[in-house]
């Protein structure tokens, strides 16, 4: 049996490509090597995190050096960008494991400083929450479904293999605390953000916010703005058959227009010539005819060119004019729904004293990360207090598929803090307890 020969290719950006992987992947396995037993799963996730961000930086190089005279120069310059770029996923790798380590800490699961009583309070991760938590985790597994405490399944939308899926997987938060009333233990759990687009599921945290995309409220807004963006659609297709016909148009008479330029042209050298001759009064008025006339022709050629792709100009201008207002209705109307949407975010603090996500977002700033109030951890405060229920401990872990982009991994007792860039601002007001 004839062996197929493999051809290897060795053009100039497959050696760029080569030195770029073999740069970058060394510094990766020495990230990983650094690594602590405890944090594998971790690091493998940051591994490949790392990767994709390597195999994004390898393309956009090699893209941009497609000549092969400039060969030398150009591999010189991507083993550079290569090295920086691996010392930049090194320091990456380094900056998420750390900051990973320390959230992993029983101390650091919910964590969040107070602008108001300039005080860091923090709620711990316990042995009872970490208990509650592997509960939980059990009971959606002999279930099958994350919906376990509903009477029915709704339809399989909430089956534990779907979070198995691709970007599937879930941050689930437990907390464990006592009525203040009564004094009796009480488990919460929530999961973060929305489940399979459901923001309400049966026995779990419900959202923070109020105006959520279910809602009537919502729905009608929404609706109003994807109205706009239709409308915008339709006049930005007409401007593209505008614009097609202006070049139409206009590349038919520029031929005519350009060969009698090109005309006009020969014929002015040609007189040129015969002046410089020397030639009689008559044929001097001749050519001076002449090149009048040539210029009469060139200028009716373009304005006859002009007219005939100025209805279609006039058209695409009114266009245009009205993409900019629906594009500035369209703006105003999602910049006040997301307004709406923030002042629907009402946090509630231990001791009751309720304010908009916005005025305890520390430090201050103009507009809040999306998704800051839907993680478990503050959904699991809000909805303590509102069952007026004293937190005692939390426990947060990861359900499902692995997430790299996220650096989330799940096993038996990995366990997560709440995040730093959306929940860490507002956790201080959360878990105060000043009126």
């Amino acid at each position: 049996m004839a062996l197929e020969k493999v051809h290897h290719d060795t053009s100039p950006r497959a050696r760029i490509r080569r030195r770029m992987r073999v740069a970058v992947d060394a510094v990766l396995r020495r990230a990983a090597a650094r690594a602590s037993p405890t944090s594998t799963s971790a690091s493998t996730s940051t591994t490949r995190a790392a990767s994709a961000s390597r195999r994004a930086t390898i393309g956009a190089v090699v893209v941009s050096s497609s000549s092969s005279d400039d060969a030398p120069r150009v591999s010189s310059r991507a083993a550079s960008a290569a090295r920086k770029h691996a010392r930049a996923a090194d320091a990456h790798a380094k900056d998420i494991k750390r900051v990973i380590d320390l959230d992993r800490a029983p101390e650091r699961a919910c964590v969040g400083y107070c602008a108001r009583c300039a005080t860091t309070h923090a709620l711990t991760r316990t042995p009872a929450a970490e208990r509650a938590a592997r509960e939980v985790l059990s009971a959606i597994t002999r279930a099958g479904r994350l919906d376990f405490d509903a009477p029915a399944d709704e339809g399989g939308l909430f089956n534990l293999e779907r979070v198995y899926a691709r970007d599937g997987g879930k941050m689930i938060g437990v907390l464990v605390g006592v009525e203040r009333s009564s004094g009796t233990a009480r488990t919460l759990k929530a999961f973060s953000g929305q489940l399979f687009g459901t923001w309400r599921v049966h026995g779990w945290a419900p959202p923070v916010g109020a105006l959520t995309h279910d809602t009537e409220r919502y729905k009608i807004e929404h609706a109003k703005i994807k109205g706009l963006s239709d409308e915008l659609a339709r006049i930005e297709a007409r401007e593209n058959a505008l614009r097609e016909e202006v070049r139409d148009k206009a590349a038919a008479s520029d031929d005519m227009v350009a060969r009698c330029a090109a005309h006009v042209k020969e014929e002015r050298e040609r007189r040129r010539s015969l002046r410089a001759i020397g030639v009689d009064l008559e044929a001097l008025e001749t050519l001076e005819d002449e090149s009048r006339a040539s210029k009469r022709e060139l200028a009716e050629l373009k304005r006859a060119r002009d007219a005939a792709v100025a209805p279609a100009l006039a058209a695409l201008a009114e266009c245009q004019t009205l993409a900019r207002e629906l594009k500035s209705q369209r703006k105003a109307l999602s910049r006040a729904l997301q307004d709406e949407i923030w002042d629907s975010y009402r946090l509630p603090n231990l001791a009751g004293d309720i304010k908009p996500l916005r005025e305890v977002f520390y430090p201050p700033i103009d507009a809040p990360p999306c998704g800051c109030g839907d993680c478990a951890a503050p959904k699991l405060l809000a909805y303590a207090r509102a069952l007026d229920i004293v937190p005692h401990s939390i426990a947060e872990f990861w359900l499902g598929a692995e997430s790299p982009r996220e650096f989330r991994v799940a096993g038996p007792d990995v366990y997560y803090g709440a995040c730093r860039d959306k929940c860490h601002p507002i956790l201080g007001h959360l878990l105060c307890d000043a009126r």
